[in-house]
């Protein structure tokens, strides 16, 4: 047999094959389909509603789109009632339907190992309402709402099904509803922590969104970091200043942004000086910091309407060594009567022997020598006090009569002045005249001891200008 002859013979076999699968598809279509009687509601039926005769209706439909619990007669379904809301046509099933033998309400909607819990709410914690049966929300831990600490809130459960909302178990149409409490399907292990939660703080609920099951991702806590105590100034710091123990304080900084060169004892800062401003809080760096001395010899700059006056002082003119920049010291002045009455060409008093007279009070150190920070006073060492004008010509002039001792306030005596009405009976007065300029003239006294020591301020006085002083002096 040639080729052709065998490929005829092919041929002849596919289209009989082909009309043989023709034929059967034919008399498959034309085969009656299977019809089943199926129940299906016979108008829109609210949940919670008992079925009656008249509310259903029989529908043929083929038996492979019959849901499985479908019913196919009323005498199945009569008495019973919906869980949920049915549409016109749609099939009676099993699962729709309440339990049989069983009323419609709140008992019959939960479901089995869950448990019926009401939340209190108000129109904020309930979303204004619109939490209706049926709905999903979570529930909302409000911790130390009325605490010294900072309020914080935590989602303590996800996607709760609500079982009624007030008294309500079936949902209205569209329209939202006030009420005081929520119904909610928790599990007992969900009731148990719903209740240590409620014990703590208000609960509220937030409202989730149709078939939004999805759980929270929750952040990660912070973890505390790591700190170590290093020292921090107390207060702002100028430049040049002086430190002194109370300048700064211990604080807890994190390890991982400590500054290199860091302070973290009290006795590296203490006698040294600052190169920069130092703010409050700012961490204590051994590299803005300065030996005794190193720096400018007036750590301290005299404030407004102020004067910086040097005086001179030795070894016994202290108090025991302790006097700092900053500091705030009385003045006392000791001498003899005759060498105060070299004050000034209008002295006058008799000579009395030793006298002593505390002459300034509450004066503000603004450089203190070596010998206050403990080391040996050396000749001609001095100390700057910052002082009002009117007390520039009294520190002048009691420097050149006698000696001056420095004692020491106490910090809280700051400000505090002793009354006059303490100066003892028997004190000697002398007036000491000191030029001031050409023309004018200022006096104040000095009181000699014969008693405990004196702890008046000392007076001074503008005496009126004498023209006849005035016209000697220019030769008139």
């Amino acid at each position: 047999m040639n080729r052709s002859g065998i490929l005829l013979i092919l041929a002849v076999v596919c289209g009989l094959v082909a009309m043989y699968g023709v034929n059967l598809l034919i008399r498959k279509r034309q085969e009656p389909t299977q019809m089943r009687d199926v129940l299906v509601a016979a108008r829109d039926l609210k949940a919670e509603e008992v079925l009656k005769e008249d509310a259903v209706r029989v529908v043929q439909r083929p038996a492979e789109a019959v849901p499985a619990g479908a019913f196919a007669t009323f005498k199945e379904v009569e008495g019973r009632w919906l869980r949920i809301a049915l549409l016109a046509d749609d099939p009676i099933i099993e699962g729709k339907l309440g339990p049989k033998d069983a009323p419609p309400g709140l008992v019959a909607r939960i479901a089995r190992g869950k448990r019926a819990f009401a939340v209190e709410v108000n129109e904020q914690t309930g979303v204004s309402g619109f939490i209706l049966p049926d709905h999903r929300v979570d529930v909302i831990q409000v911790k130390n709402p009325n605490g010294n600490s900072p309020t914080e809130a935590e989602t303590i459960l996800e996607d709760v099904r609500v079982l009624a909302a007030g008294t309500t178990i079936v949902r209205p149409e569209d329209k939202a509803i006030q009420v005081r409490t929520v119904t909610l399907e928790l599990d007992p292990e969900q009731v148990d922590k719903v209740v240590a939660a409620r014990a703590k703080g208000p609960l509220s609920l937030a409202l989730r969104g149709v078939n939004d099951h999805a759980p929270v991702r929750p952040k990660p806590k912070d973890v505390p970091e790591e700190t170590q105590t290093i020292l921090v100034a107390a207060r702002d710091l100028r430049a040049d200043e002086v430190l002194r123990p109370e300048a700064v304080r211990p604080e807890p900084w994190p390890k991982g942004r400590i500054p290199a060169g860091v302070v973290t004892t009290p006795a590296e800062v203490a006698g040294r000086q600052a190169r920069f401003p130092i703010y409050s809080g700012e961490p204590i760096l051994a590299r803005k910091l300065a030996a005794p001395g190193e720096l400018s010899n007036i750590p301290e700059r005299p404030r407004p309407g102020m004067r910086a006056i040097a005086i001179p002082v030795d070894e016994k003119g202290f108090a025991a060594g302790s006097i700092h920049a900053n500091d705030y010291v009385d003045v006392i002045w000791t001498g003899t009567g005759g060498g105060a009455g070299q004050a000034g060409p209008a002295s006058s008093a008799p000579d009395a022997g030793p006298e002593g007279r505390l002459i300034l009070q509450d004066v503000r150190v603004l450089e203190a020598p070596a010998a206050a920070r403990g080391e040996p006073a050396k000749a001609g060492t001095t100390v700057t006090l910052e002082v009002p004008v009117p007390q520039i010509t009294i520190l002048a002039a009691a420097r050149t009569t006698g000696t001056l001792t420095l004692a020491l306030r106490e910090p809280g005596d700051h400000g505090r002045f002793t009354p006059e009405e303490t100066i003892p009976a028997r004190s000697l007065t002398k007036n000491i005249d000191i030029h001031r300029g050409p023309y004018a003239i200022q006096r104040y006294q000095m009181v000699r001891m014969v008693s405990p020591p004196n702890q008046r301020e000392s007076r001074y006085e503008e005496p009126p200008v004498d023209p006849a002083a005035i016209a000697a002096h220019r030769g008139q």
